[in-house]
């Protein structure tokens, strides 16, 4: 436990203890009872709790009935583990778009933020997370909204290259920001089984992240479903088993359509816009409001 103080106190303050003499003198300095004391407030130690430097302290006591138990250290990390992912909650929770080229994710953006924010074009390159995100409030959370670039119209060794330049910039999002939720936009008149190269391509990217317990939900977004010729959320009731046939399975889904809100459009397509922006905002809020346990309908909850 006297080691785990000294390397608490390395990994937090980037300051290697006792770097500036030989070990000879450490060892008489330990059995003198001599503590390094805290480090002055700094860019490297600024972050260091008192809560945390009182474990240190107790760690490297020259008293070993003071130091604590592997259990009661353990105890500590975890409580340290969960205020870590409480801060990472204060700001911004992302929310990645992926889909193949046309589904219209820069429509989805847009729907779902209640204004034009995002030029609907084709997929603008590079293929990256370095183009701007989007942030919507939706209640009393806030979420950033990143769209991500298909890849299916490129060649094989122009794919291969931008895919990987993808999984880096995926990677360090999920790393240092968190990913929160994966929304996998297809079209409802696409035919399905097209639909199995352009999901690898996804599965590909973000790998474990979402298979491991507890990792990133991913939610289903069906969208071109303004003709369809029932309730949109028929659509999945319809289609579900298939999509799982294919290995594409999803925690919650949302049948929509994200045409503009154009002011000569139909009643009938304007009321479908707005159910369609009620169920994805609630499909995003219900599924950070439910943590673990996501939603498993787009059927809208109270407006967002």
């Amino acid at each position: 436990m006297y080691s785990f103080g000294r390397v608490m106190f390395h990994l937090l303050t980037l300051i290697v203890p006792w770097h500036d003499i030989n070990e000879y003198n450490i060892v008489q300095r330990i059995q003198r009872g001599e503590v390094i004391p805290r480090p002055e407030i700094s860019k490297a130690t600024s972050n260091v709790t008192d809560a945390q430097w009182n474990h240190i302290e107790q760690c490297w006591s020259i008293h070993p009935s003071i130091r604590p138990s592997a259990f009661e250290a353990m105890g500590f990390l975890k409580r340290e583990q969960e205020a870590l992912k409480q801060d990472s909650l204060a700001g911004p929770l992302n929310v990645l778009l992926f889909g193949e080229t046309g589904v219209g994710k820069s429509a989805i953006i847009n729907l779902i933020v209640g204004n034009d924010v995002v030029e609907t074009s084709p997929d603008a390159e590079p293929c990256t997370l370095q183009h701007p995100s989007h942030e919507v409030n939706l209640r009393d959370r806030s979420f950033k909204l990143w769209e991500v670039s298909s890849i299916d119209s490129m060649g094989f060794f122009r794919a291969s290259f931008t895919k990987q330049r993808l999984k880096t910039s995926y990677n360090k999002l999920y790393k240092d920001e968190g990913v929160y939720l994966l929304l996998y936009c297809m079209r409802g008149s696409r035919a399905q089984r097209a639909l199995i190269r352009d999901y690898k391509f996804f599965t590909d990217v973000v790998g474990s992240s979402v298979t491991v317990a507890g990792g990133v939900k991913v939610a289903a977004v069906v969208t071109n479903l303004e003709d369809y010729p029932t309730d949109m959320d028929r659509w999945w009731v319809k289609n579900k088993d298939n999509l799982e046939s294919l290995g594409m399975r999803f925690t919650a889904h949302a049948c929509i359509t994200s045409l503009p809100d154009h002011p000569n459009a139909s009643p009938a397509i304007r009321a479908r816009r707005h159910r369609s922006k009620q169920a994805i905002r609630s499909l995003i809020y219900n599924s950070y409001q439910a943590g673990a346990k996501a939603p498993h309908s787009s059927s809208p909850a109270p407006t967002v």
